[in-house]
């Protein structure tokens, strides 16, 4: 006798109870186009013990979540999505999948260019709102390979060294380094952070050493940590995905 397979259950539609903020910010704007991206996320300190969140994606009257696990040695997975509105929104679900059908925002911010695109996940100074996320236009037109891609969220002036070359940045400001050529015998160079004083003077806040190469893309960013209020330096170093051997 043929053997006889269990019916497979159709997929049901989960209805999300949108609170009034997130509906908001998810209200799309009249003539907004939709656009693919893919997207991955890299959490440099977990808030809240927050590890899982839900990228929202479509628009109030049919949401869509996407789950991106936040590694904090690590970027996530590449998730491709498909995004409507000029911002990114991220949640989660109060008290787990058991907590209901409610969603709460826990970091939301502006899209970059690009359709390959890098979030950041920082603690947040804002009550109730654990995540500050910086959104970076990961193509290659936008962060070069052998590149170091620099950041200054704090309040003050910024100067970043790297190796021979040296960039000062604005408040929010942002730029690039080219691959330095002066290194060591182990293809390595000096790596330095400064800010500025009340009296304008420079203020190193961070030394290291990392390896250099064509190979590699650098990220280095400085902000001011909500809790400590002590500045703070995080860098990353990878080949992307893209650039990885296929096996």
């Amino acid at each position: 006798m043929p053997s006889t397979l269990p019916a497979t259950p159709a997929p049901r539609f989960r209805r999300w109870f949108l609170p009034g903020l997130l509906a908001l910010v998810l209200a799309t704007p009249a003539g907004a186009q939709s656009r693919k991206i893919s997207l991955r996320a890299l959490c440099f300190q977990h808030v809240d013990d927050i590890h899982d969140v839900l990228l929202v994606t479509g628009t109030e009257d049919d949401p869509v979540t996407t789950p991106v696990r936040l590694f904090t040695s690590a970027y996530s997975d590449p998730v491709e999505v498909t995004v409507t509105g000029p911002r990114l929104v991220f949640a989660v679900q109060p008290g787990g999948p058991a907590g209901g059908d409610q969603l709460r925002i826990v970091a939301e911010a502006p899209l970059a260019a690009g359709a390959r695109q890098m979030v950041i996940f920082l603690p947040s100074r804002k009550a109730g709102r654990p995540y500050e996320l910086t959104v970076i236009d990961e193509s290659e037109a936008a962060f070069p390979m052998g590149s170091t891609l620099i950041y200054n969220i704090t309040s003050t002036s910024a100067r970043f060294t790297i190796g021979e070359y040296g960039r000062e940045l604005k408040p929010g400001a942002h730029g690039l380094i080219p691959l330095p050529k002066r290194t060591n015998s182990l293809n390595q160079c000096t790596v330095r952070v400064f800010l500025a004083d009340r009296d304008g003077a420079w203020q190193a806040v961070s030394s290291t050493v990392w390896k250099t190469s064509p190979k590699l893309r650098s990220l280095a960013l400085t902000y001011i940590h909500p809790r400590t209020m002590q500045p703070t330096v995080h860098c990353f170093q990878e080949t992307p995905p893209w650039r990885l051997p296929k096996l």
